[in-house]
């Protein structure tokens, strides 16, 4: 019986180093893949700047520095709360960062920024939940280059550029796995209104 035990731990134990393993190697890959390109501070701090958010604070120290955290959202007041209540606390977050870098809570109808998820379309998700709060994208990074960002992106957008600029999908609690549709079909539409102006900064 005691055989029997040790058989069943060191099979245990085998398998949870496998796992182990492969999550080491999934995080190599995943830092070679996606964080190559985020090692150019210079063109973080000024996409924080643009986007309204803190410089030196830890709650944005994700922000435009990995692979989804990569759209500069307005969030509005109802989009804050849904948030929150979906088990995805950016609202909060957000009004926090907002007074780190403005000294003052924001008005109750004031949008908030926040570095929202490419990979799930967070923000074009809460701009067409909440049309009348203002939530909208101020910009999308490519974190392929050294200086493109879009601005003026439509929510059906949100998704053309995610895979032009080859970020993965993922989910996101709160918005809809039906959300990983990309709307390529809208590519000439989306190239056309949007425009880059991150080398003006």
């Amino acid at each position: 019986m005691s055989k029997f035990r040790d058989s069943k731990l060191n099979y245990f134990l085998g398998v949870l180093l496998i796992i182990f393993l492969i999550l080491n190697v999934y995080h190599i890959f995943y830092k070679n893949e996606f964080h190559e390109s985020f090692q150019n501070s210079t063109k973080i701090r000024k996409l924080r700047e643009k986007c309204g958010i803190p410089q030196d604070f830890s709650e944005t120290g994700h922000c435009f520095a990995d692979g989804t955290h990569q759209t500069c959202c307005m969030l509005g007041p109802e989009a804050r709360e849904y948030a929150d209540n979906s088990g995805n606390p950016i609202g909060a977050a957000s009004v926090r960062a907002f007074e780190a870098k403005n000294g003052r809570a924001p008005n109750a109808d004031e949008l908030t920024p926040w570095c929202t998820c490419f990979g799930s379309k967070v923000c074009s998700t809460y701009a067409k939940k909440f049309p009348n709060d203002g939530t909208h994208i101020k910009f999308v990074n490519n974190p392929n280059s050294e200086t493109d960002i879009r601005e003026n992106v439509h929510p059906d957008c949100e998704g053309y550029f995610r895979n032009k600029f080859s970020i993965r999908t993922h989910g996101t609690p709160g918005i809809s796995s039906s959300n990983s549709h990309s709307n390529s079909s809208l590519g000439e539409k989306c190239e056309n209104e949007s425009h880059s102006t991150l080398t003006q900064l």
